[in-house]
């Protein structure tokens, strides 16, 4: 059929579909580009939280003071060697303060002191031991004994005290509330059955030797070491 004289030509379909295809995927680019051009992903961060776990400490000392031997009296000094100047006189009391303390800062402790006399001491010296101190039993190689709920410093040669110390009750220094006396009324005292014939010769005089040691006092929350494990720990430094 002929077309008319005032009839449009008619767009090949082809032609027409392609170019709406390629509008298409135009229009779908220009979406993607904007969409992804705006998007932002939701973050955020807490501040740090750092725990710091300071270690802890336990420290002991034991001191006493000199001796003048002039005056018979203590002096101000202080020592951790001992005293060598004592004279032996027969009946007499002769004064000498050890005291032994858990330092500052320290955690709660049980405070050891290991008394050691020599084989003879008892043939011319006694003393007792200071209220507050317990005598350590169970442990192997120590003399352990009480009389009249006392500790028998006559019966053991060798023998250890302890007391359990809290945190707080640190001492810096002899004379402080917390730094605890270890013989009573700080003295010992001379037999009066000693006589001239029977003092030791030089190089042989009798010995009272005091060592101090300290061990956490707690093993887990709340729950205490034994004293005699808690030395049992210590043995191996104190052998």
């Amino acid at each position: 059929m002929k077309r008319g004289k005032y009839e449009a030509p008619r767009a090949p379909k082809r032609q027409s579909s392609k170019k709406a295809l390629a509008m298409l995927l135009s229009l779908v680019l220009v979406i993607g580009c904007v969409v992804g051009g705006t998007v932002a992903w939701l973050t955020a961060q807490d501040d740090p939280v750092v725990n710091k776990f300071s270690p802890s400490t336990i420290g002991v000392e034991l001191k006493e003071h000199t001796y003048d031997a002039a005056t018979d009296k203590l002096t101000t000094d202080v020592t951790d060697d001992g005293v060598s100047n004592y004279k032996m006189v027969p009946g007499w009391t002769i004064p000498k303060d050890p005291e032994a303390w858990i330092t500052e800062n320290s955690e709660d402790a049980y405070l050891f002191v290991e008394i050691k006399e020599s084989t003879d001491f008892d043939d011319f010296m006694t003393y007792a031991i200071a209220d507050g101190w317990t005598l350590l039993t169970g442990v192997e190689g120590f003399g352990q004994f009480m009389t009249d709920g006392k500790i028998d410093t006559a019966a053991n040669d060798t023998y250890v005290i302890y007391r359990e110390v809290a945190a707080g009750a640190t001492a810096t220094a002899m004379d402080q509330d917390n730094a605890f006396q270890i013989l009573a009324n700080n003295q010992v005292t001379v037999l009066g059955t000693v006589k001239k014939e029977d003092m030791p010769v030089a190089g042989a005089e009798p010995t009272l030797t005091f060592t101090a040691y300290a061990h956490q006092l707690y093993k887990a929350n709340g729950q205490k070491f034994d004293a005699s494990d808690a030395w049992n720990n210590l043995k191996p430094n104190n052998n």
